[in-house]
């Protein structure tokens, strides 16, 4: 859990520099529910591809709703302002140490990179799929 502290951490510490309407925080979690649906949607693709099946024409699909819905209400629960032990932790990672800081910002770009990169991989294979099938 501490691991997905952390990544919120840097999000919101991320969204504090960009010019926004909206509050950091409510930002932070914007960005972590975008990143987990793109995971999600990537592994639907990934899925459909090894299955060599379509498994909906949409990506409005029920499989992919219902993940998304639950990690949008998972994450507005666990990081709701009211949540004490995440304030402890952000309290906590202020404090570590600027290399330790670095380096961790460093895992969570990488982190962002390769789950935008796996979604425009098995986007693209599942597109090329879907188009072969549709012949």
């Amino acid at each position: 859990m501490k691991i997905y502290y952390y990544i919120y951490y840097k999000l919101l510490k991320f969204t504090k520099w960009s010019p926004s309407i909206f509050p950091s925080d409510f930002n932070a979690v914007v960005l972590l529910n975008g990143l987990e649906i793109a995971f999600i949607a990537s592994i639907c693709f990934f899925i459909e591809v090894y299955n060599k099946k379509i498994m909906s024409d949409s990506i409005f699909s029920l499989e992919l709703i219902i993940p998304s819905v639950f990690i949008v209400i998972l994450n507005a629960t666990i990081f709701s302002n009211k949540n004490k032990e995440l304030v402890n932790y952000i309290k906590s990672f202020d404090l570590w140490p600027k290399q330790k800081n670095i380096r961790g910002t460093i895992g969570v770009v990488i982190l962002v990179i390769c789950i935008i990169l796996l979604c425009i991989i098995s986007g693209d294979l599942s597109g090329k799929y879907n188009s072969l099938n549709n012949r």
